[in-house]
Formats: C-alpha cells, sequence, structure tokens
C-alpha cells in the first residue's frame, strides 16, 4: 500500500529532525573533547611553571675572570658549575686555566663570599660566606663558614676536578647563588695554622681571580 503525501511528509520531517540531533550532538562531543584537550594542556603548564619554580634540581655556573687588582702575572679563566638536588650535597665542577706553570703541582683556595660585588675587583665580594659565625675549616668540616670549599689542586697550569661538599646550598635563604666565588692565591690552611688569621681565612691571601654565581634554568 502506497503512503498518502501527509504521510510522505511526516516520514520526511522525523528524518531531517534525526540527521540534525545526531550532527549537534556530535559537534558537542567534538567540542567537549577539545575543551578537555586544552584544559589538560594549560594544567601541563601550569605545573611545568610550578615544578620549575620549586624544583628540586638546581643548576649554577661561574665564569671566572682574573681580579685587576691581583699584583701577580697570573691570568686564571675558566668556569665553575654547580649541581644539587634538594637536601643533598653541592656537586662542584671546577675547570680553570692560567695558572703558573713553573710547579708542577700547586693548591689554591676556593672560597665564596658574602657580596656579590666585583666592581671594584673580587676585594668588593666581602668576607668568606659565613652565615652561622663558625670558625675557619676544610670543606669536610662541619664547623667551617659555609663558603669554605677547600683547594683546588693545579697541574701544569690548570684545573680539572670535581667534589662535593655539604653545609653549603643552591636553595633557600642562605644560597650561594648570587654571592661571589674567589681563588685566592695561598692553599687553605683549613684553620689550622697557629695565627689568629687562619681561623678567620685559613691564609688563603690575595684574590686571583672571581665570578659572581648565578643560576642555571
Amino acid at each position: 500500500m502506497g503512503m498518502t503525501g501527509m504521510q510522505y511528509a511526516i516520514v520526511l520531517m522525523v528524518t531531517l529532525w534525526f540527521a540534525v540531533s545526531t550532527a549537534d550532538h556530535s559537534a558537542d562531543h567534538t567540542a567537549g573533547n577539545d575543551t578537555s584537550s586544552s584544559n589538560d594542556t594549560s594544567t601541563a603548564v601550569s605545573t611545568e611553571s610550578d615544578n620549575s619554580h620549586n624544583s628540586p634540581v638546581l643548576f649554577g655556573t661561574c665564569y671566572m675572570q682574573p681580579n685587576p687588582n691581583y699584583a701577580g702575572d697570573e691570568a686564571v679563566t675558566g668556569i665553575v658549575n654547580f649541581h644539587q638536588r634538594r637536601r643533598l650535597p653541592l656537586d662542584v665542577f671546577v675547570r680553570l686555566s692560567g695558572f703558573n706553570t713553573s710547579a708542577s703541582l700547586r693548591r689554591h683556595g676556593i672560597v665564596v663570599h658574602q657580596q656579590g660585588d666585583i666592581s671594584g675587583g673580587c676585594e668588593s665580594s666581602g668576607p668568606h660566606y659565613n652565615p652561622s659565625n663558625s670558625t675557619h675549616g676544610y670543606r669536610e668540616d662541619h664547623a667551617r663558614h659555609e663558603g669554605d670549599l677547600g683547594n683546588i689542586d693545579v697541574d701544569q697550569g690548570q684545573v680539572d676536578t670535581n667534589f662535593t661538599v655539604k653545609g653549603v646550598s643552591l636553595f633557600g635563604k642562605y644560597s650561594i647563588i648570587g654571592r661571589t666565588l674567589v681563588v685566592h692565591v695561598n692553599e687553605d690552611d683549613g684553620g689550622s695554622g697557629l695565627d689568629p688569621q687562619s681561623a678567620v681565612t685559613g691564609n688563603v691571601g690575595a684574590c686571583m681571580a672571581c665570578c659572581v654565581i648565578g643560576r642555571l634554568d
């Protein structure tokens, strides 16, 4: 039996309504997925930013330059890098050159100083960094300046060494970032000398070279 004109019109209207309804639902579903994807991306960026701000790992670097006030003929240059995981000791990587090559092996004290100011030469950096008000010591000592990093060994005019030190940090209130790292002319006696200056500076002597420690992001 054939459909009347009225029946055909009703079937056509229902078919069109179903097609439109399906298309709208598909569009809404796709838009919902896009919105979810956008939200996930926003969250990832925000989390990455937060992790960067509260990073569990920090890196620092220092480009060593000769002290213009140093009277010696050595012009020490190079780079010192720092790496630390939160609540763990600080790793220090020293690569320097320009030392006197007349001696096969020499030792020089290397110390973090209080200020990040080298505008008037390395001497502008102030005293050894010592927020705990301790006496001078070796880097292995529990009681020492936080800035006491001990000695570096020079071989044929160069230094290529790594070491780990506790009690000094790239993190927090007492971070060494923004402070000055100084290479001194003498060996650090670790405060073991008999003269009063030993307990203050380790008799490290004049500043040969220095740099301000910066953060690597």
